[in-house]
C-alpha cells in the first residue's frame, strides 16, 4: 500500500512555516546566547531616530534608538539600544551585554525569536499531527459501509 501525498499547498506553507522557525531560532540563539553570557549593563540612549514604515497598506511610525555602554574590562561599546524609545533620549537603562552585542534585560525583550520559533515548531508538529489523526479518522469511516459493519479492505 503506497503511501498518502501531502497536498502541495500543504507543503509549500509547511516549508515556509520552517524556514521561519530556522531563521528565528538562529537570531534567538545569538540573543539567548547574550542574554544568558552576557553581563548586565548600564546603557546610555544617546539619540533616537523616528521614520514612517509601510506595511500591510498601513503607515505607523518606527523608532530606532542608539548610544554607548561600557563593559567590565572598561571598553565602550556603541550601537543600537533595543526596547528604547523617545522618552529615554539622555537617559540610562538596563542591557545584557556580550561585547558589541546588546539586548534588552528584559527576558521577552531578549528571548522572542526564540520563543517564536519554538512556537512555529510546535505549529508545525500540531498540523502533522492533526493531519495523520483526520487520514486515519477517514480511512476508518472509508471501510464501514452504511449498516455498521465493516469491510474487508483489499490490497492492489
Amino acid at each position: 500500500m503506497s503511501r498518502p501525498r501531502i497536498n502541495p499547498i500543504l507543503a509549500i506553507w509547511l516549508g515556509v512555516l520552517a524556514l521561519l522557525v530556522i531563521i528565528s531560532g538562529i537570531v534567538g540563539g545569538f540573543q539567548a546566547r547574550t542574554y544568558v553570557r552576557g553581563e548586565k549593563v548600564t546603557g546610555t540612549v544617546g539619540y533616537c531616530e523616528s521614520h514612517q514604515e509601510y506595511s500591510g497598506g498601513d503607515r505607523h511610525d518606527e523608532t530606532t534608538c542608539y548610544g554607548h555602554w561600557a563593559t567590565a574590562d572598561g571598553t565602550r561599546h556603541d550601537g543600537k539600544i533595543p526596547n528604547a524609545g523617545l522618552a529615554d533620549e539622555g537617559h540610562q537603562v538596563t542591557l545584557r551585554a556580550l561585547g558589541d552585542r546588546v539586548v534588552s534585560n528584559n527576558v521577552f525583550g531578549a528571548l522572542w525569536p526564540f520563543a517564536l520559533s519554538l512556537g512555529g515548531l510546535a505549529a508545525v508538529v500540531a498540523i502533522l499531527i492533526i493531519r495523520r489523526r483526520v487520514r486515519r479518522l477517514q480511512a476508518r469511516e472509508s471501510r464501514r459501509d452504511p449498516g455498521g459493519t465493516v469491510r474487508p479492505v483489499s490490497s492492489p
